[in-house]
């Protein structure tokens, strides 16, 4: 009998943990991101996620173009086959790719933040990282009472599969808005 009492009080204080920590999570829910400007060119699409206090997390399919050429261009490190399987595939989708990206905004951090997407490229599957947050002077993330906005000049991008990795360094510009 002693067990079951003790059982149920620590179910009971679990629930009440949970319960207090529920107060200060948002539930996942759908957000429209609009591509504004840049290196992505893609019409707004709704993502799953959270929203709020400077902070972003979301997830779901995106179909996107990318400036593949712009690229290859700034590209500095790595395999470049990485960008160039890419750009083929994108020619051979019609001009978009779609794949499951994540993308994660947190404005008071200069890491934290980057638009990620996992892409197929044949028989392959490719991710493409850009990093949106990587220093202050070329980023700005800016909350409004219904969007969290994200401009970003010279970033940090990078595509790759096991063993192919490519980097463009200091070129890609984005400008795009999640709405709460």
């Amino acid at each position: 009998m002693a067990k079951r009492t003790v059982v149920q009080l620590v179910l009971s204080l679990s629930i009440l943990a949970l319960a207090e920590c529920g107060t200060t999570e948002k539930e996942p829910s759908p957000h429209l991101v609009t591509f504004l400007s840049g290196d992505i060119v893609a019409s707004p699409q709704s993502l799953s996620g959270t929203v709020g206090e400077g902070k972003a997390n979301l997830s779901g399919t995106l179909q996107a173009t990318y400036d593949f050429d712009k690229w290859i261009a700034n590209f500095n490190k790595g395999d470049p086959a990485a960008f160039q399987t890419l750009r083929e595939a994108q020619i051979a989708a019609g001009g978009s790719l779609t794949g499951t990206a994540e993308i994660a905004v947190e404005a008071s951090s200069a890491v934290n933040s980057y638009i990620e997407a996992s892409l197929p490229a044949g028989e392959t599957s490719y991710t493409i990282k850009i990093y949106t947050c990587v220093d202050y002077p070329h980023t700005t993330v800016t909350e409004t009472a219904t969007s969290l906005d994200v401009l970003q000049t010279g970033g940090t991008a990078c595509a790759y599969r096991w063993f192919v990795c490519s980097f463009a360094n200091e070129g890609e510009d984005l400008v795009y808005s999640i709405q709460k």
